[in-house]
């Protein structure tokens, strides 16, 4: 009985820990060397905290500084993402998800554009493919990931590359594997927080030959399923598993998970969630 008291607890620390952050005065920005990158991810209402503390976390952790490409959700006015970033004194660019539609529209990409009227995740992968098209290299970072070491692009082995992190479970959409029908069995298996995209996306075969099955009408791992079919079919580099995190089994417990730890960075996916919180408190407090 005990035990699971403790276990109770330590799940809902995360909230608390939260609270506290937020009633803590604004992060003061520090300037660096320019990264030579943009951090592009996907905002909302729900998630303006929570992108606060990855950037924070960036800030204290990283030697350079990237430009900010941030799109809505729809959820929360441009304005309001301004209003919660104004703390961030370098490059920072705010549009509407509207604006990667109409450029999916533009490229003939209609079931690209329906997945992004319909889904959050369809935002997420319409956004990440209007900016890689763009030329400039960039960082996906989503919101619930806090930077412990600073971060080095990877080597540039071809003309476009993407580099993603390793998931520890298979976690995609099954109506995309008639294009690969072992994808779920094979490893590494991918997970899209965390990607660099560098090169001419729009010139690469593989990106060209995958474009038209997206579904219209996918669901929550969509993007990352197929963001898995172009890794593998193009035989694309990994980041490395044990610098670029993601688990689950320590959900319960009580200490600062990044202590002691060779981590670059961790993705707190839905079930650490409360490690999140209170691993950003810590960061913040500088422990």
């Amino acid at each position: 009985m005990l035990q699971k008291f403790k276990d109770s607890i330590a799940f809902r620390s995360g909230p608390w820990a939260h609270s506290i952050l937020n009633v803590m005065p604004d992060p003061v920005y520090t300037h660096a060397p320019d990264a030579g990158f943009n951090l592009i991810t996907v905002t909302g209402k729900a998630f303006l905290d929570m992108l606060r503390e990855c950037l924070v976390s960036v800030m204290k952790a990283w030697d350079t500084r990237p430009g900010l490409v941030i799109t809505t959700d729809g959820s929360c006015s441009i304005d309001e993402v301004y209003n919660a970033l104004k703390w961030w004194k370098g490059p920072l660019e705010v549009i509407s998800w509207e604006t990667s539609r109409d450029w999916a529209r533009l490229q003939g990409l209609h079931n690209l554009v329906d997945y992004c009227e319909k889904r959050p995740l369809g935002k997420k992968l319409c956004f990440t493919l209007h900016q890689a098209s763009l030329g400039k290299p960039i960082l996906w970072c989503d919101a619930d990931v806090l930077w412990f070491k600073h971060f080095s692009p990877p080597a540039i082995i071809d003309s476009f590359q993407v580099c993603t992190t390793v998931d520890f479970q298979p976690c995609y959409d099954p109506a995309l594997y008639p294009i690969m029908p072992d994808l779920e069995t094979t490893k590494p298996w991918v997970n899209t927080g965390i990607m660099y995209w560098t090169g001419n996306m729009m010139g690469n075969q593989h990106v060209q030959d995958l474009l038209p099955g997206i579904p219209s009408d996918g669901n929550h791992f969509t993007e990352q399923t197929w963001i898995a079919l172009l890794m593998h079919r193009a035989g694309f580099p990994f980041l490395e598993k044990h610098l670029y995190v993601c688990f689950t089994q320590d959900q319960r417990d009580w200490h600062i998970s990044y202590r002691n730890q060779e981590w670059i960075c961790r993705h707190y996916v839905g079930p650490v969630r409360n490690l999140f919180w209170r691993d950003a408190l810590a960061l913040r407090l500088g422990i």
